[in-house]
């Protein structure tokens, strides 16, 4: 992962990458319902986050 300024991340972007770091696998799907977000949410920080 490249370093990123903490400060650009918000608080979903933490949930995302806690859901990410528990799970080696994980589909779109099943990311999309443990962090509770919508699919244009997901994929706007995964996009952020890359």
């Amino acid at each position: 992962m490249n370093r990123v300024n903490l400060q650009e991340l918000g608080p979903s972007h933490g949930k995302v990458l806690f859901a990410l770091k528990q799970n080696d696998i994980i589909s779109i799907q099943k990311l999309k319902q443990k962090v509770a977000l919508g699919s244009s949410s997901l994929t706007g920080i995964i996009d952020h986050l890359e």
